[in-house]
């Protein structure tokens, strides 16, 4: 699977693949039929409207297929020569933008009816695009470090932000616009400014490239996902939130939070989607909920055997837990 969106009701989300189809699940991870089936190639982006009542996805077959919230196909958009990589809804539902293995940028009303002129700039192919929360500027990215912001009249804006090297496979506004995240083949997380100045130091973490980056909906946290098969949470300066979140095999392709930013979901070339609850994920996951109760069991026997004793050492070799409340070590 390479994209992930939710719908705005937090219960409904929907996702494109390799099997060139688009699929729609609920929350607790079944899936809500009809399956759209008319890419003839893999499906790589997928957009819901703010609304939820319409679905845009691109694909590799090089065209744009429109979808209303019951599965009708709309209409189909074919002015991309070559695979679509990247589409995207405005804030208010009226207008998209894609991008793709042209180089360019284009407009489309809700219809389907393209706006204006393909938007040149990238040298390469686009990788991702987004729109900022009141909808008066987009971002793209792609090849050779390039990230370019534009106004909703599709004027470039300001100077290319530069400081990835390689690909830059995705951009993201923070939910209050005053932040840019973004990932990139060089293993990096880097933050900028609206107007694409950079914010402290570029983030390591992750064994690889990153893919995909996403704002909580608080913008107090924000999520990447990697080439070394992790999730990692961090917090809106840039610091580490709890333990990187592992079980996919391969290259994580897409992450979002939830509208209600409870819930992370991520997939993968693994082929395997997962939803992972954000309270204990930022609570050091499976690990640190146990090593939670094992402190209260701690804070409350008097003697404890050399099993829990040992159990307490393995949870501060962890590194979820670094403090010993108990003192019984």
């Amino acid at each position: 699977f390479f994209s992930v969106s939710f719908i705005p009701d937090c219960l409904t989300f929907v996702f494109g693949g390799h099997f060139c189809t688009v699929s729609l699940w609920n929350s607790q991870g079944n899936p809500v039929p009809p399956s759209l089936e008319d890419h003839t190639g893999w499906v790589n982006s997928v957009a819901f409207s703010p609304d939820g009542e319409m679905i845009i996805s691109g694909g590799n077959d090089g065209i744009m297929q429109l979808w209303d919230g019951q599965g009708n196909l709309v209409a189909t958009l074919e002015d991309h020569p070559g695979s679509i990589f990247a589409v995207a809804f405005s804030p208010d539902g009226e207008m998209i933008v894609s991008g793709g293995e042209d180089g360019l940028v284009r407009m489309w009303d809700r219809q389907g009816n393209p706006l204006g002129n393909p938007l040149g700039g990238h040298a390469g192919s686009i990788g991702f695009v987004a729109f900022s929360p009141d909808g008066q500027t987009f971002i793209s990215s792609g090849k050779h470090g390039t990230i370019r912001l534009w106004d909703r009249q599709g004027n470039p804006l300001g100077t290319p932000p530069k400081g990835h090297t390689g690909i830059v496979f995705s951009v993201t506004f923070s939910p209050n616009g005053e932040m840019i995240a973004s990932g990139g083949e060089d293993g990096t997380v880097r933050l900028w400014d609206k107007q694409g100045n950079p914010i402290g130091n570029p983030l390591k973490g992750h064994a690889g490239g990153v893919g995909p980056v996403a704002f909580s909906p608080d913008g107090q946290t924000f999520i990447s996902g990697g080439e070394d098969s992790t999730v990692r949470l961090w917090d809106s300066q840039g610091n580490p939130v709890g333990t990187p979140l592992e079980g996919h095999t391969g290259t994580v392709s897409s992450v979002a939070f939830s509208p209600d930013g409870a819930t992370i979901v991520s997939s993968g070339e693994d082929g395997s989607v997962r939803i992972w609850p954000v309270k204990l994920t930022k609570e050091g996951g499976w690990v640190g909920y146990a090593c939670r109760h094992l402190q209260g069991y701690l804070s409350v026997r008097k003697k404890t055997d050399d099993v829990a004793q040992e159990a307490w050492r393995a949870c501060k070799r962890s590194g979820v837990w670094k403090n010993d409340p108990s003192q019984k070590t």
